[in-house]
């Protein structure tokens, strides 16, 4: 939907936003909204349009958390105000003059024009999987970060502001996390949780410090995955409901359109379908919201481990890309001669960005915030925005800004093996702390938490193995796929993946004899994405 003054009086509600009426201001949202001590939605907002009537958007709106769009229209000034979630995660999309939750109708309404294709957004697309920078595949469109608010003036002109959140570069106060606990059962008073339980800490974290708010937890995997085996276990110990659901990639032709439509094209549609089958499944038991571990790396030492034992000192920021970010080498040889030439360069361009942010930070906090800001928005933004889009919003309770600011300045020892998680595991939720996790470890202490030593060395040096089999080029060790089995061959085989990579011929992207089952899975995924999502918006 286009924001302007008509859409404060046209009908938000078919589309899914929330209304409030109060103080002077008109509040429409969507998806998963609270401030700390209130209940998700009404309550929440009425708090925040309190605050925004005495002390301004910029001070208000960062009180805001959760995954969500949040549009607010002034009834006096006439002045619309926009934001969404901290980190940015939900997306909405600006252009120089105007705004809207649906990148497929912005772009329509300013006209869609073949040479408006940003290249090197593109090129990033299709080396990371998303696009960095906040760009679009359209020059005119950026999306907005978690820490901007969009003003627009009764004349419709847009100006940009600044929320006042914590800053990243300054060390945070000590974080509380148990009465950050007590916020999230009341934010949550309301709603049916399903969480995301996977083989790790981060979900059985939040498993063992919420389990009497959660419906049930679900896991998606193929035959044999790891992690399936060890949620049902948690869940097991836990006495919570556990599905298990497996990919299914027939009829992804039918499905196509509508994953297209939820991502705005931001992320690739067979990377989603997974999650789009476990979201409507989900609807369909009723629930309301879904959390997931997403941000609970940033609690422990995973991100920086790769530098163990040298943990001081500047980032090796070069060093973090070759082994976190882009372990395996990429070849540009698909391409035409000069769009490789912008593929190659999105390598740089991302250093150059993180090194410009990050670069001045001590080495873990400089690891930890290229991920929180510069990572995570990217590649899980796109599916959140999906769920919102569904009606049924992701929420990430350790992907929290204050809690990850207090986590980046904490003594490395507290982080390392996952220290924090396994203590508050064994404090909240006793009877699965002899459980290991997908790493080997359990959340035992002393002499107890010995009998892990075999399988944790056992595990990192599968892992070592899996790092140094992706720098040369060779197949997985860990086979890690979500994916139906027969995902890349049945979608190469469809009239509609044709005409995407004709697409991508037509504009010069791809040589035209290139063989795209060469591709591998994950290019072969953001073309048929990008090519079909330039067919869609030549379409309107």
């Amino acid at each position: 939907m286009i924001f302007d003054q008509h859409f404060f009086s046209g009908d938000a509600a078919a589309a899914g936003y929330e209304r409030l009426d109060r103080y002077g201001f008109i509040a429409l949202w969507r998806g998963f909204l609270f401030s700390r001590g209130e209940i998700a939605g009404r309550d929440s907002v009425d708090a925040l349009l309190s605050s925004l009537h005495l002390q301004g958007p910029e001070i208000a709106l960062a009180a805001a958390r959760g995954s969500f769009l949040l549009v607010i229209l002034d009834s006096r000034s006439r002045e619309i105000f926009a934001c969404v979630d901290p980190f940015g995660l939900a997306r909405l999309f600006a252009s120089e003059t105007t705004m809207s939750d649906d990148l497929f109708e912005l772009v329509a309404h300013l006209g869609f024009d073949e040479g408006q294709i940003d290249l090197p957004a593109l090129a990033s697309f299709l080396r990371f999987g998303f696009y960095g920078m906040n760009r679009t595949i359209d020059r005119r469109v950026r999306f907005l970060a978690g820490n901007e608010i969009v003003r627009i003036a009764a004349s419709g002109s847009l100006a940009w502001l600044r929320k006042s959140l914590p800053d990243y570069r300054q060390p945070s106060e000590d974080f509380d996390f148990e009465a950050y606990l007590r916020d999230l059962r009341v934010a949550m008073r309301d709603q049916h949780v399903s969480l995301d339980l996977t083989g790790g800490y981060d979900s059985r974290l939040l498993a063992a410090c919420l389990r009497d708010l959660l419906a049930e937890t679900a896991t998606t995997g193929q035959s044999g995955n790891l992690d399936v085996a060890i949620a049902g276990k948690v869940a097991a110990a836990l006495k919570l409901p556990h599905v298990s659901m497996r990919h299914d990639i027939s009829d992804f032709a039918e499905r196509a359109p509508t994953l297209l439509h939820l991502t705005n094209g931001q992320t690739g549609l067979l990377t989603y379908d997974h999650v789009y089958q476990l979201t409507r499944s989900r609807q369909e038991r009723g629930i309301t919201l879904i959390l997931a571990g997403i941000g609970g790396e940033l609690w422990k030492d995973i991100l920086w481990l790769q530098d163990f034992p040298f943990l001081s000192g500047p980032p090796d920021l070069e060093r973090l890309y070759r082994m976190r970010l882009e372990p395996r080498p990429v070849s540009a040889g698909p391409f035409a001669p000069p769009f490789a030439a912008l593929f190659e360069a999105a390598r740089g361009d991302y250093l150059a960005t993180i090194k410009e942010h990050f670069g001045a930070l001590p080495r873990t906090a400089a690891y930890d915030s290229v991920y929180a800001f510069q990572r995570i928005p990217y590649t899980a933004g796109p599916s959140v925005t999906a769920g919102i889009r569904m009606g049924l919003p992701t929420f990430s309770p350790l992907y929290d800004l204050e809690g990850a600011l207090t986590s980046m300045r904490k003594p490395a020892r507290t982080r390392l093996f996952a220290r924090w998680h396994r203590e508050n595991i064994a404090c909240h939720a006793p009877e699965i702390a002899k459980l290991r996790t997908d790493d080997g470890l359990s959340a035992r202490h002393g002499l107890a938490a010995l009998a892990d030593i075999p399988s944790y060395l056992g595990n990192k040096a599968l892992r070592g193995a899996q790092k140094i089999a992706q720098r040369f080029g060779l197949p997985d060790i860990r086979n890690l796929s979500l994916d139906d089995p027969s995902t890349l061959a049945s979608t190469l085989a469809l009239p509609l993946a044709a005409q995407a990579l004709d697409k991508m011929r037509a504009i010069h992207v791809l040589k035209p004899d290139v063989n795209t089952a060469q591709c591998g899975r994950a290019l072969f995924d953001r073309l048929l994405t990008s090519g079909l999502m330039l067919e869609e918006l030549a379409r309107r």
